[in-house]
């Protein structure tokens, strides 16, 4: 039976790299994950209609973006719209592969993106809560709001 590891928070100097790259699916990426705690699912399978009026609806919660995930998320759909003017595909993130067909990037394709695995970024952001509010969900639930 496996055992149990505990989460490690990213290197700093990491995190600042992610957060600094310019390119505009990285970017977008990371932020979602960095800001926002997106799990890899929800990033796959997140559309383009499902971001509005500066928020982000998913099925099980509304997500109002920060400032700086706007921004790089503005930047990413300026970006896939002049590469990809003609897709069908619904989805907000698109590889050379899906931009032909309708279905999501794949879990290789985020992680390559990203340069490490999205769980380990959404990890460190869920460390990073809990120790901002003493592992309270209340004061956590009151301070992502």
């Amino acid at each position: 039976m496996p055992t149990a590891t505990i989460p490690l928070p990213v290197e700093v100097t990491d995190l600042r790299q992610v957060l600094q790259d310019q390119a505009a699916p990285k970017a977008a990426l990371s932020a979602l994950v960095i800001f926002h705690a997106l799990t890899f699912g929800e990033l796959r399978t997140v559309l383009t209609t499902d971001l509005r009026d500066g928020r982000l609806f998913l099925p099980n919660r509304t997500v109002l973006l920060a400032d700086p995930v706007r921004d790089r998320i503005a930047a990413y759909l300026d970006y896939r719209n002049s590469r990809w003017p003609r897709t069908a595909n619904p989805h907000l993130f698109l590889s050379q592969t899906t931009a032909c067909g309708v279905e999501p990037v794949s879990h290789v394709w985020i992680n390559d993106g990203l340069g490490m695995p999205a769980r380990r970024l959404r990890e460190d952001r869920l460390l990073h809560e809990a120790e901002a509010t003493g592992g309270d969900p209340a004061a956590s639930a009151t301070c992502s709001a």
